[in-house]
């Protein structure tokens, strides 16, 4: 075997090596985003019937609007969009806090979304 000829086959194996690492990584993510949206998705969650104001929205059961506190959990910014508001220019800044859930709030456009809030 000469040491080109093995320095070709050394260059394909580590080219293959790259390849393998970044499928791997490529259904890590997948697996990770499948996990993440199986857990905000579960279709035994009661919902509020249709017809009132907040149908089809999820509920706890016995719980009523008035008596419930929404938290948000500290959130990584995942998107931001500026576009014309009831104030003129806006920056609508949208985060996703650790249990999959997404919220947001509109600043001046001239200001940045802060990246976590």
């Amino acid at each position: 075997m000469s040491q080109g000829f093995a320095a070709k086959i050394m260059r394909a194996t580590r080219w293959l090596e790259h390849e393998n690492a970044v499928a791997r990584f490529t259904l890590t993510i997948r697996a990770f985003r499948r996990a993440l949206l199986e857990q905000r998705y579960r279709p035994d969650q009661p919902r509020v019937p249709a017809g009132r104001p907040e149908g089809g929205e999820w509920t706890v059961v016995g719980s009523r609007p008035e008596d419930r506190t929404d938290v948000a959990i500290a959130g990584n910014l995942i998107a931001q969009r500026v576009g014309l508001g009831d104030k003129g220019l806006v920056r609508h800044c949208i985060y996703l806090d650790m249990l999959g859930r997404q919220f947001g709030f509109e600043l001046d456009a001239s200001k940045l979304c802060p990246p976590t809030y």
